[in-house]
């Protein structure tokens, strides 16, 4: 039994077996996520991070919203946080990047306008 003070309470975590379909993030890693994003851009971030390491997935507002219930207008808003704390990285094309911890930009950067631009612009290139 862990030692307590008075204002604590033990938790005894009870996980389902894992299988093939789990989440496994580095501790600090989602930690470090966790005090620097907020929690609708913590909450895309485990949507991202929930797939397994060198994965390729085409990534949209309406999987997203329809995965874990994050609306259009937050989904490319928290899109952009990723972006600017380093945690996705664009590349060439429609290619991004998406990174456990912070990287710099050592891709060729090419906006992707799905992601990169306005509202109005995104529904002129639909």
């Amino acid at each position: 039994m862990p030692t307590t003070v008075p204002n604590q309470k033990v938790i005894q975590i009870h996980r389902e077996p894992l299988g093939g379909n789990f989440l496994g993030i580095n501790n600090d890693n989602w930690k470090y996520a966790a005090r620097v994003l907020g929690a609708q851009a913590f909450l895309l971030y485990t949507y991202l991070a929930s797939n397994k390491n060198e994965y390729k997935t085409a990534l949209s507002p309406a999987a997203v919203q329809k995965d874990i219930g994050m609306p259009r207008s937050t989904f490319y808003d928290q899109l952009r946080k990723l972006e600017s704390m380093g945690f996705l990285v664009y590349d060439k094309g429609n290619l991004c990047h998406f990174y456990e911890v912070p990287h710099s930009a050592t891709h060729t950067q090419t906006a992707c306008v799905s992601f990169n631009s306005t509202e109005e612009e995104r529904s002129a290139a639909a």
